[in-house]
């Protein structure tokens, strides 16, 4: 159950990031509305086949803290003046709690790494997309405006991805998967460039620091770059 649970974790990761709709006429929410329902499906999903594991994971203060946030979220949503945007919003927060629990009852079964894998994948996906809109390439999926956006829709979105993606690829690579990963970690370089973000360059630099001063490994760092 938990390994159907994983792969609709894995499928999910990389469909989100492709999922989009032609309708240009939405802008934004041809990509975001498909990516919510994407995440909603894959949440329930995974769910159903891991409720056992999630049952049987001991609460922790953390758990406690993210079940108040999400009944403030609840009521936010209810008392929004854009009840539509407020239920949106409560219900990405309900699906991404509940993959935070899928992931740790994943974890204490021995599937941290095969999840984490298909998420350094989806991140290497979304920067391919935008690095092939920022060299000319042209698809219907693609954003039409804030290029190079790629299948996310806009070029902030992949910053953002590539800024919480290149750790992934980084402890990929430094686990065995060197060769793969270091080229995962120069596509999501080159997208988090282009993207011109100096947020996202921020993040990155920080957490190169982190990998450096806190987790003392930076010999294997200095490999990978």
């Amino acid at each position: 159950m938990r390994t159907a649970a994983l792969r609709i974790l894995q499928i999910g990761a990389i469909v989100i990031v492709l999922a989009a709709s032609t309708l240009t006429v939405f802008d934004l929410d041809r990509f975001l509305v498909p990516k919510e329902l994407v995440l909603h499906v894959a949440a329930l999903l995974a769910a159903l086949f891991a409720f056992g594991a999630i049952r049987r994971t001991a609460f922790t203060r953390v758990d406690w803290i993210l079940i108040t946030y999400l009944l403030l979220s609840g009521a936010s949503a209810l008392l929004a003046t854009n009840r539509w945007l407020g239920l949106r919003g409560f219900a990405v927060t309900a699906s991404g709690i509940l993959i935070f629990w899928i992931a740790r009852a994943l974890r204490e079964a021995g599937f941290d790494r095969p999840l984490l894998n298909a998420l350094a994948i989806a991140v290497v996906l979304a920067a391919i997309t935008a690095l092939l809109q920022a060299y000319g390439v042209s698809m219907p999926l693609f954003a039409l405006t804030r290029i190079p956006g790629g299948t996310l829709g806009n070029r902030n979105f992949v910053a953002h991805v590539a800024a919480f993606g290149l750790p992934l690829l980084f402890l990929a690579a430094m686990r065995g998967r060197f060769v793969l990963a270091s080229c995962g970690v120069a596509i999501v370089a080159a997208s988090l460039v282009l993207t011109r973000s100096r947020g996202a360059w921020l993040a990155c630099a920080v957490m190169l620091l982190l990998f450096i001063v806190v987790a003392r490994v930076w010999t294997r760092l200095l490999g990978v770059l």
